[in-house]
């Protein structure tokens, strides 16, 4: 402790000491601020997509943090691929009817689908780490677009970092659309009234989706395992495909009925890395999360009340 107060004119006094604290504590305040960034995310333009029959779909674009008022106007659309749509936007101002939502209809492709919102002019977003030739590429540009997740301000996505509790709580609500309960308390001694995550938390738990570690613990900096993650959206979604048994046998966990729910329904298919052999402790990445959540979105779905 000594030498690390002392330089090379002495000893410091009082006021060196609260200098060194402060610069301490700009520093963990700018770590702490790059932490939660990919989670909290700037304003930019999103899609909320309204599937009203097999061949048609209503597609308005908002801006994510709901406060911008800069006018979006959706000037076209097309389709990629059979399971892929781009809405193309820009920022021109125009009387009359709503410019920022249209009905999408097409006799050929069938809702739902991934759903891209591009800029005319900036073209769509590059993220240096995740190209089109990545297997998970439209999975995570999907939830990317419907402002679910986002990336690191270096401009990568980095997909195998692992996912928090609380990060997950956030993506789970957006994905099923629950209105979030602002006025919940929350009953965990972690997650303080003042946490970013407690009203997504809390709604959760509130729907029995989600729950503690025990004595009131939630741990919201966890890294939420696979088998965790698994029960929740088998507690969360209802799938209209329900006809694909998992033909190995499972060593003994207490997620393993979930897991072979969430298979039945589609959402974990034999080509993924954790469908065999089933590791129920494995640290969820970023990347397994928007692959599952994407596929939720990706077909017809019911949410638990």
């Amino acid at each position: 402790m000594v030498s690390f107060i002392q330089s090379g004119q002495g000893r410091l006094d009082s006021g060196g000491l609260m200098k060194i604290f402060m610069r301490s504590l700009i520093g963990i305040m700018v770590i702490v601020m790059v932490w939660v960034m990919p989670v909290m995310g700037a304003s930019r333009v999103i899609s909320e997509v309204d599937v009203l029959s097999d061949n048609s779909a209503n597609i308005k674009l908002i801006w994510s943090d709901q406060v911008n008022v800069t006018p979006i106007t959706i000037t076209t659309w097309r389709f990629t691929d059979s399971r892929t749509l781009e809405v193309y936007y820009n920022h021109e101002s125009k009387e009359g009817q709503n410019w920022d939502e249209r009905l999408i209809s097409h006799p050929s492709y069938t809702f739902p689908m991934k759903v891209y919102v591009i800029h005319e002019e900036t073209g769509q977003l590059k993220m240096a780490d995740i190209t089109s030739g990545n297997k998970s590429y439209g999975a995570i540009m999907n939830l990317y677009h419907r402002g679910i997740i986002n990336g690191y301000p270096d401009g990568n996505f980095k997909p195998q970092n692992p996912v928090t509790r609380a990060e997950f709580s956030k993506m789970l609500l957006m994905t099923a659309g629950y209105d979030i309960d602002t006025t919940l308390p929350s009953n965990f001694r972690d997650v303080s009234q003042d946490h970013w995550a407690r009203s997504f938390v809390m709604t959760l738990a509130a729907r029995s989706i989600i729950e503690g570690k025990g004595n009131q613990i939630f741990d919201p900096q966890g890294h939420i395992t696979m088998g965790q993650m698994l029960t929740i959206l088998s507690r969360t979604f209802r799938t209209y495909e329900t006809n694909n048994p998992y033909p190995y046998s499972l060593s003994n966990h207490w997620s393993n009925a979930y897991f072979l729910d969430v298979v039945n329904q589609g959402l974990i298919q034999p080509s993924d890395i954790y469908y065999y052999p089933y590791s129920a402790e494995r640290k969820a990445t970023r990347e397994d999360c928007a692959v599952l959540l994407s596929r939720v979105l990706e077909q017809l779905h019911d949410v638990t009340n």
